[in-house]
């Protein structure tokens, strides 16, 4: 039914721009062009948007008129646009004026449509390379807890010094997150590892607790060093840093007299990158207060976005907003990529800082709309227009 009084309103008007004076149908569509100036905030926000961008010299009241003049122009051309959709193939062609051969035109089409999808593509993959980063990062991250979560099991049956357990929990660390990462937690190799980390830390407690062990073979204890040694540069630790680190733990003792001193070492532990960060510092969510009840709600209705959802950021108090893709986020991590229209990463974001900040409105979702009356007359006159070219086309051919 809905349809059906669709169509007839349609028609009523293609009979009306039909019968009415040209200057009354431009009139017309200015009019209409200035109404969905007035009340099609959305589209009217993309358009200062993108005018912002392409001419950022220009004032805001510029900008305006320019948006202004774009939908009176627009209106006017779709109430053309209908107009000529009545009229027969002979009348559309006393009304057209074409330079050449017609088919110069059609290459220029299928010119400008190819470019089209080749810049498509592109931003696919560009995208594709942002999601595939993403998810690495997500293993990554999987893998280091796990480790983590091996490491604090070992020294807490082996208890050890406090600047052992530091050099364990970071160091071998991110040594056991690669070897899972690069041949699985049901490998020999991680098993492997695993068993150095226990050997390290059953000496290192018993030299703190003053048991007396068999004493050490020094080949061994040198073979164990070596292997903690490469097993650090591997991990990204300068050939220096891993051999103090892989003498240190190898021994089992924290009194050796080496040139590079605890307090070295401790001071390049900590202002060392781990594996998987980037150097510039990030918000961490213990600086956060917790979720409110409706940034929870709103946490709750992004987990049930599906991937590559539209999201409209608002980008300054004046309310200016750009449209940003989700095109991928991480239950386990809660880290989310936002990309733009081109596929480009746009900046770090988690799914707790896209809830709070659609609490507090600066984010929306961009709901899928049917498309609607006046899109729909708009692609029929298209229609009715390629059927025109194409009856032009036969007729100057015949």
């Amino acid at each position: 039914m809905r349809h059906r009084a669709e169509y007839l309103a349609v028609k009523a008007l293609r009979w009306l721009v039909h019968v009415l004076p040209h200057a009354a149908v431009r009139s017309m569509g200015a009019a209409l062009g200035l109404m969905f100036y007035a009340v099609d905030r959305v589209h009217r926000r993309v358009a200062a948007t993108n005018l912002a961008t392409a001419f950022p010299k220009r004032s805001a009241a510029e900008r305006r008129q320019i948006t202004r003049a774009m939908f009176v122009h627009f209106g006017r051309l779709l109430f053309e646009l209908l107009r000529f959709s009545t009229l027969t193939p002979q009348e559309m062609r006393r009304r057209l004026e074409f330079d050449g051969d017609i088919a110069l035109f059609n290459s220029l089409l299928a010119d400008l449509a190819n470019q089209t999808q080749a810049v498509m593509r592109r931003a696919e993959l560009a995208e594709r390379r942002h999601v595939d980063a993403a998810r690495g990062k997500e293993k990554l991250a999987i893998a280091q807890a796990h480790a983590s979560r091996i490491m604090t099991e070992i020294t807490n049956v082996h208890p050890v010094p406090k600047f052992t357990r530091a050099l364990l929990s970071q160091a071998w660390t991110d040594v056991l997150a690669l070897t899972a990462l690069r041949h699985g937690e049901d490998s020999d190799e991680w098993r492997h590892q695993v068993e150095v980390a226990t050997a390290i830390a059953t000496s290192a407690s018993n030299a703190a607790s003053g048991v007396q062990a068999t004493p050490a073979d020094p080949q061994r204890v040198a073979e164990l060093g070596q292997h903690v040694e490469q097993s650090l540069m591997q991990v990204g630790y300068h050939a220096d840093e891993a051999a103090a680190i892989g003498q240190r733990l190898s021994t089992g003792s924290e009194d050796i007299d080496d040139p590079a001193s605890r307090t070295e070492i401790a001071m390049k532990l900590k202002t060392r990158t781990r594996l998987g960060e980037h150097a510039a510092g990030k918000i961490s969510a213990l600086d956060l207060p917790p979720l409110n009840a409706q940034e929870e709600e709103c946490l709750e209705r992004i987990r049930s976005l599906p991937f590559g959802t539209w999201l409209e950021f608002v980008t300054n108090q004046q309310g200016d907003s750009v449209l940003r893709r989700m095109s991928w986020f991480s239950s386990i991590t809660g880290q989310c990529l936002i990309i733009n229209h081109r596929g480009q990463k746009m900046g770090d974001y988690t799914l707790d800082t896209l809830a709070r900040s659609m609490a507090r409105d600066q984010v929306r979702i961009v709901e899928k709309k049917r498309e609607s009356l006046l899109d729909r007359a708009l692609h029929g006159v298209m229609n009715l227009l390629r059927g025109g070219a194409t009856a032009h086309e036969s007729g100057t051919q015949a």
